[in-house]
């Protein structure tokens, strides 16, 4: 299993740093203006799909271990398709209701509707390979998709003058690397779609049954990212919505890497709690728990200590983005550490508490977007607002996991904190007392004070043993290519089923 775990977190950290590093060269080459007309189109098409989803993807890894598992695909594939035609009429209705059929942003909304119709697609073949545990051909296919798309990118803005509309390419580029992507996963997938049945209308009134908070919990999920996006639009313009677009996409970014995990262990979860092997359940909690703290920490201390040069140096057009990006790097902390304890519930047959705290986190968001956003606060209100119901929302989940299922969260996270806090504050004074006196060059200081900044902290955690010799070994453990290729090509057989 290990070897499915750090392929998924190494595409995921390729992914995330070509991605990063594509986006960063289209908010060099594209004004916070242009950016935020693509953020405001996405989200009027987003808002359409909000009932896409409705929490289906959770509850099929929960019956992943079904031993009539092609029943059950069948009939999550019917409620799928039967969501992205309800999904389709209702965006058309908005673009109708709102009369922008004649706007400029006309064509860009087309265009993007048939991408969410085939990222919905994608998302259907997507789940089905992580819930047969296919990861490493999943991550590595989702890593090439990922390049070629990104790639495709680059060449816009290395040749923009070539191009009259910039955005029109992009949302061209990425519909034909989504259908291009589509064909790839039916290929690999086909074993599965060949064993299609008709869809089990009993089982289709149990996912509803077993679905009704989740529903809620979905619904308002891309309410808040949809919503706080036009929000901002509609308070400060495009330009304001196009600086907290970069800011979203960090986080984003950022949460993909822990996200990128859940299927794989939400699948083994559901096997242990029906062996009542809870041990094995709170290792996996514990180790994921851990390194996400330790890295996600790391990320927080590099923006507090040069967030301000980064952004100076790199994107000084986007310079205004700090104040909200200093308050939300958080979110992928909250996130990352209490995710293996978030998606206990669900296969451990509790889905109502991973609805319930998930809708707390969701309203509280709304209602803080709703008072801080259109006042002087602005993108500072936006940041808060999105950052403190998830701190409140990672208290809950270590709670609940810890009375439901007696599971117990790592206490080493606060010292983790610690150590980060007493790392930030020596590295601080460093760098403001010798470091500006000696280094002229900003580029030089960003990376000294950086290695600096990050030396202290993982010289603490070894220190005192929160890191240690073991968890070097494990590292180069998970560095023994036999297992990949053994294990990649059971999954291309269909032998690891």
């Amino acid at each position: 299993m290990k070897e499915k775990f750090i392929v998924a977190i190494l595409s995921n950290f390729g992914t995330y740093f070509f991605s990063l590093f594509t986006y960063y060269f289209v908010f060099i080459k594209l004004t916070p203006t242009l950016m935020g007309i693509y953020t405001y189109t996405n989200s009027i098409i987003t808002f359409g799909f909000i009932f896409s989803d409705l929490g289906l993807r959770i509850l099929h890894y929960k019956f992943s271990s079904n031993e009539n598992y092609n029943q059950l695909f069948s009939t999550f594939i019917f409620l799928k398709f039967f969501l992205i035609i309800v999904s389709v009429i209702i965006t058309l209705t908005t673009i109708t209701f709102f009369q922008l059929w004649g706007s400029n942003y006309a064509f860009y909304l087309i265009i993007y509707l048939f991408s969410m119709i085939s990222l919905n697609l994608i998302t259907i073949l997507i789940t089905n390979l992580k819930t047969l545990k296919r990861i490493l051909i999943c991550e590595i296919s989702l890593f090439i998709y990922t390049f070629g798309r990104n790639f495709s990118i680059l060449y816009l803005v290395f040749n923009i003058s070539r191009f009259e509309d910039p955005l029109i390419y992009i949302y061209i580029s990425d519909l034909i690397f989504e259908i291009c992507f589509i064909i790839f996963l039916v290929y690999i997938s086909k074993k599965d779609i060949f064993a299609l049945k008709k869809p089990n209308f009993t089982i289709i009134g149990y996912y509803l049954k077993e679905n009704k908070y989740i529903t809620l919990r979905a619904i308002l999920f891309i309410m808040v990212t949809s919503f706080g996006n036009l929000l901002i639009d509609s308070s400060f313009g495009h330009e304001t919505l196009g600086l907290i677009s970069l800011v979203s996409q960090i986080i984003l970014l950022l949460n993909i890497i822990s996200g990128s995990l859940i299927p794989i262990y939400i699948s083994y979860f559901s096997g242990y709690f029906k062996k009542a092997e809870i041990n094995k359940i709170i290792k996996i909690s514990h180790t994921v728990e851990k390194y996400s703290s330790i890295l996600f920490l790391s990320m927080i201390l590099v923006i507090f200590l040069n967030g301000e040069l980064i952004f100076s140096i790199f994107l000084p057009a986007y310079y205004k983005s700090f104040q909200s990006l200093i308050i939300m790097i958080f979110i992928p902390f909250f996130l990352g550490i209490c995710r293996p304890y978030e998606n206990q519930f669900i296969p451990g047959k509790k889905q109502s508490i991973f609805a319930l705290t998930g809708i707390f986190m969701y309203s509280m968001q709304l209602i803080l977007l709703i008072i801080l956003v259109p006042g002087q606060l602005g993108m500072v209100g936006y940041g808060l607002a999105m950052t403190i119901p998830v701190g409140l929302y990672a208290l809950l989940i270590f709670y609940y996991s810890k009375k439901m299922f007696n599971i117990k969260s790592l206490k080493q996270k606060y010292l983790h904190v610690i150590f980060a806090f007493v790392a930030y504050i020596i590295a601080f004074l460093i760098k403001n007392n010798f470091l500006y006196n000696f280094i002229v060059n900003e580029l030089l200081l960003l990376l000294f004070s950086t290695l600096l900044l990050l030396s202290f902290f993982l010289g603490e955690l070894f220190i005192f043993k929160q890191l240690k010799k073991d968890d070097i070994s494990f590292i180069f453990e998970l560095l023994k290519l036999k297992e990949y290729k053994d294990t990649l090509w059971k999954e291309f057989s269909g032998k690891d089923k």
